[in-house]
């Protein structure tokens, strides 16, 4: 169940946060060590994202704010709070909380949880296994522009992947950055449940999948953004996903050059390059990423 509060209905938010992280949905989130978050529920508000999902609706229906207090005192279990901004991005903080009410208002607080480690550091960190081929269940690619397909562990011949230190903030849960590596693959045309998303209607082939990493031909640069890769988990058949961040390998000063020949229609400018890709004369497809990815593909060659 989840319930939502517009931001006009926060007082205050005092919170401390453990070093240590954890595992959230697809990504790395912060646990809360102490703290609290002041609330004034309203009967009524109005914004853009209030939603719930609840298994007695019509209570919260019949009377919010009774129902928030009363579910957030008596019942408890709150183990997740996300904090949204206007445009709907949010930071997420796992934590153990109790209510109670101070007047008019609902008070939240985190409780300490013992043996979770210390809370004084100015850096986090979690330890997280290398992603190696023997782990993969499959890999979906996400394009810039949305588009996406999976490939799946039979086709992967083999994945090297190299992190930044520091986690990257995705506009959700933080993240693994690449900074360097590739993936191999091969097409298995026998795989009919392969996921795919295009923007247009049209029956996707194989041919369609290559053409849209290699472009240009049989080398291209490319633009995935994230790599949602589903490893091997707890009992027969369980899934558990890992986004990870790919970013445009282009400096910051280069983007700003080539958005001033853009305005001065002097150049057409690529929407995002995060590496570049080859097909193999053997239908074998290698992916690069990270700035050193052209340099990478050649030595695979």
């Amino acid at each position: 169940d989840y319930i939502s509060l517009n931001g006009s209905e926060v007082v205050e938010i005092k919170v401390n946060l453990y070093d240590r992280l954890v595992w959230g949905e697809r990504g790395v989130c912060p646990v809360a060590e102490s703290g609290f978050i002041k609330l004034k529920v309203k009967e009524k508000v109005k914004f853009i994202y209030n939603n719930a999902f609840l298994y007695n609706a019509k209570d919260y229906k019949k009377d919010r704010k009774t129902y928030i207090e009363n579910r957030c005192i008596k019942e408890g279990g709150i183990r997740l709070i996300k904090f949204f901004n206007k445009l709907n991005w949010h930071d997420a903080i796992f934590c153990n909380v109790i209510g109670e009410m101070d007047g008019e208002f609902l008070v939240l607080k985190f409780l300490n949880q013992p043996n979770f480690g210390l809370s004084d550091s100015d850096k986090n960190v979690i330890f997280l296994n290398d992603v190696s081929k023997s782990l993969i269940e499959s890999i979906n690619l996400d394009f810039e522009n949305c588009e996406d397909f999976t490939i799946y562990k039979d086709e992967i011949q083999d994945v090297q992947l190299q992190f930044k230190k520091e986690l990257f903030w995705g506009a959700g849960d933080l993240f693994r950055n690449i900074e360097s590596g590739f993936i191999k693959f091969k097409f298995d045309n026998e795989i009919y449940y392969r996921r795919t998303h295009f923007i247009d209607d049209g029956k996707v082939t194989l041919k369609k999948l290559e053409k849209r990493l290699c472009w240009k031909g049989a080398q291209s640069d490319h633009d995935i953004c994230h790599l949602y890769i589903d490893y091997k988990y707890i009992g027969f058949g369980s899934r558990h996903t890992e986004c990870i961040e790919v970013r445009d390998i282009r400096t910051d000063e280069e983007l700003e050059r080539i958005e001033k020949l853009v305005d001065e229609g002097d150049y057409e400018l690529d929407e995002y390059i995060s590496g570049y890709c080859r097909k193999q004369d053997d239908g074998t497809i290698i992916i690069t990423f990270g700035k050193n990815s052209e340099a990478l593909l050649k030595k695979l060659n």
